[in-house]
């Protein structure tokens, strides 16, 4: 089945399904994707299209009963990943489409240089003119809002601290905390939070933050220039890293998390466990516990779990930290965003229909404190419905940094 077409590989894989349906409503393209008169029967000549049209996000994977077997991660993204590159290799034509493909590849780059003149991109960006042409350029939604670049890391302690409440939980553990490009560009103080946090439970903290998992590229199809060009040289650094005595690699981003571990192979090459990669705000809330209380008893709590990461750990912490307050998770809220950014054209029909369902959700929970993993869905929570939402990494900074007045932080 290796050496097959990638549609067929992908119909021998659906001849496998339980008919569980328990990928309902995870998938973004689920209704597109599969016969109302018999919801697990692909449609075959749509099949090419809506696989270029996937962005990666994992959710299948993560609640397939075969997630560790022949309907696993590593099974799935190979055919889905050829397909999404024939279908590129179909759109790449003229001068148009290779200014494209220039950008995507190199969006990390143009991401860094945003974040860095933040004003000055904004003011650009803010251009009727410019927002059209980069419309056309790089089949952007022109009804889509592009993004705001914040300024360089105004990283500080909050005024009038001595500094984070001291432990040792960590002494004598290095730990390398990776900064996405996402967070450099739209949320810079993450990453000194966890590196702090890591400092202040006593450990020794390395920030990389050069560097890219490849999922922008691999959501276009680019498999081999993503690992040759981002996931290679990371991993590379990572080894090293892990020479020189660090234990872990902690991702700010679970989606840079996700694309790496799609790639076990590449993982071995480097003699790297998946054990190694963990998420920073599981490990930080795991070596935090619940020693403090964050807000008071009648907060209401919503947590979005990131679609590209088995979030466990997360709703059992913030319901002992927020003690009494209704803390609730939605399972199945997606915002639509991950993989494409939510600007392209060619996904934004799906992307609104997301936007919709989770702006229910945002009206349902409008007075709730909305905690996220995923920068993305952040982003969406924070421009669509102008809620009021932070991260674990946020909480866990509150908590430490200024335990005596966590209970008042979100009031």
């Amino acid at each position: 089945m290796a050496n097959a077409p990638p549609e067929r590989e992908l119909f021998e894989l659906f001849e496998l399904c339980l008919d569980c349906q328990v990928c309902q409503g995870r998938c973004a393209l689920f209704d597109e994707l599969f016969d109302e008169s018999n919801r697990m029967e692909p449609l075959a000549p749509r099949i090419s299209h809506l696989a270029s049209l996937c962005s990666l996000c994992g959710r299948c994977t993560l609640v397939c009963p075969y997630q560790n077997g022949k309907l696993g991660t590593k099974s799935l993204i190979r055919p889905v990943l050829a397909l999404k590159g024939a279908a590129l290799l179909e759109e790449q034509r003229g001068l148009k489409h290779l200014f494209e493909r220039l950008f995507w590849r190199e969006l990390p780059l143009f991401l860094d240089l945003a974040r860095r003149f933040g004003s000055i991109s904004n003011i650009l960006l803010s251009r009727p003119f410019l927002r059209g042409l980069l419309g056309r350029l790089l089949d952007l939604d022109p009804k889509a809002s592009l993004p705001s670049f914040s300024r360089a890391s105004c990283f500080q302690r909050k005024p009038g601290q001595s500094g984070l409440k001291r432990s040792s939980k960590l002494t004598g553990q290095k730990f390398v905390v990776f900064d996405s490009c996402l967070t450099r560009a739209f949320f810079p103080d993450e990453a000194q939070k966890a590196c702090a946090l890591i400092e202040g439970f006593g450990g020794e903290a390395v920030l990389i933050q050069k560097g890219c998992c490849g999922m922008v590229a691999l959501e276009r199809g680019l498999e081999a220039f993503a690992k040759k060009r981002y996931q290679r040289p990371l991993l590379k650094r990572f080894q090293a890293a892990k020479a020189e005595g660090a234990l872990k690699v902690l991702f700010l981003e679970p989606t840079c998390l996700f694309a790496l571990l799609s790639f076990p192979e590449e993982l071995q090459a480097f003699r790297i466990e998946k054990t190694d990669l963990l998420l920073a705000s599981d490990f930080l809330s795991r070596v935090a516990g619940n020693e403090h209380s964050y807000g008071g008893p009648q907060s209401k709590v919503v947590y979005q779990p990131p679609c590209s990461h088995d979030a466990h750990l997360a709703p059992g912490w913030l319901k002992e930290t927020f003690e009494s307050a209704s803390v609730q998770t939605l399972e199945t809220t997606c915002c639509g965003m991950q993989g494409s950014l939510g600007f392209r054209k060619s996904a934004s029909e799906n992307r609104e229909r997301f936007v919709k369902r989770f702006s229910r959700e945002l009206r349902m929970h409008k007075d709730a404190l909305w905690v996220h993993d995923c920068s993305l869905c952040l982003m969406l929570a924070r421009s669509v419905g102008k809620q009021k939402s932070i991260t674990r990494l946020d909480i866990l900074w509150d908590l430490y940094s200024n335990p005596t007045q966590s209970k008042e932080a979100i009031s």
